[in-house]
This record gives structure tokens, C-alpha cells and sequence, in this order.
């Protein structure tokens, strides 16, 4: 399928092929691979790569993930234990390494320091901005803003309503 034919109806479907694999994971990681390998076959006609990232604190990274962290360029002076991290968790692609989050050479962490930070990482930009997501919800520290433009580009309150409220401010 292309990008392009997708409805919420189709996105629904995938999930329900998808669903009952991820159930059967028997880690976070598992079970991003999983949709990461989905989302890659699902839409072959118009995807080289397909990835999936959790937010996580900088304190809770393993070691091999906060050393690249603290590697990046400019990060090293700003990160603190409580820096949300985009951490790379599932990823399936064209090249071999690109199906093998541990071989990610640029985008196995991305900590969210700064808007300006984040304009340097052009791929996370990027994709920010096509889904209407100002970088400026990095420095408010306000994710019910990251929450509430997707759900209004994409037309689905699924993110609330599925996740519950610690995606939207209300919880933890």
C-alpha cells in the first residue's frame, strides 16, 4: 500500500493483523520491532524505513544508550536524569542495518534538549513538521500540545483515548 491510499480504516486493520503479535511480545522492544516490521511490509510501495521510539528519561537508559547520548555533539553540558529521550526501539528497512535498532549509527537517541537542538537532527525535524508539530512543544515541556496537533492532523482521538491520560498531562 502507498502512503498516499491510507485511511483510518486501513491504519485499523493493520492494527488488528498487528495487535495479537505485539500482545505476545515479551518486551518493549519485541513488540516495537514487531509494528516497526508491520508498518515496513504494510506500506513496501512507498516506505524505505520504518522505525519506532519511546520517550524515556535519560537516567533510565541503559549505559550503551546514554554514552551515545552523551556523545551527540552539545549534549553532554545540557542533559540532566530527567531529559526525555527519543530512544530507538524498533526499526525495519531497505539496508540490513536498518532492521537492527543496536546498529543505528545517528538515531539510536536523541535526547529533546531544546527546539534547537532537535532542528540540527534534520530526519526528527523533518518529521515533526509534516505532522503539523511545532518544535517549540520541546521547550514548554508540554506534550499534551505534541498530543493534541496529531490527534488534529489525523482526525483520531485514538492517542487519548487508547493511552490514557498520562499521554495528555493527566497522569504518569
Amino acid at each position: 500500500m502507498k502512503f498516499e491510499q491510507v485511511t483510518g480504516a486501513s491504519i485499523a486493520q493493520l492494527w488488528t493483523t498487528v495487535e495479537p503479535h505485539v500482545k505476545l511480545a515479551t518486551s518493549l522492544e519485541e513488540a516495537a520491532q514487531v509494528l516497526a516490521t508491520a508498518l515496513y511490509t504494510h506500506f513496501a510501495e512507498s516506505a524505505i524505513l520504518a522505525r519506532a521510539y519511546v520517550t524515556v528519561p535519560f537516567a533510565a537508559l541503559p549505559p550503551p544508550t546514554q554514552a551515545f547520548v552523551q556523545a551527540l555533539p552539545g549534549a553532554a553540558a545540557a542533559l540532566t536524569a530527567t531529559t526525555p529521550v527519543l530512544s530507538l526501539v524498533g526499526t525495519q528497512g531497505h539496508k540490513v542495518d536498518w532492521n537492527d535498532r543496536r546498529k543505528s549509527k545517528q538515531h539510536a537517541a536523541i535526547p529533546l534538549l531544546s527546539a534547537e537542538f532537535v532542528d540540527g537532527i534534520p530526519m526528527i525535524a523533518r518529521l515533526l513538521r509534516e505532522l503539523g508539530v511545532p518544535l517549540d512543544w520541546i521547550d514548554s515541556h508540554d506534550a499534551r500540545r505534541l498530543v493534541s496537533t496529531i490527534e488534529v492532523r489525523s482526525g483520531c482521538s485514538m492517542l487519548r483515548t487508547r493511552y490514557g491520560p498520562w499521554m495528555t498531562g493527566g497522569g504518569k
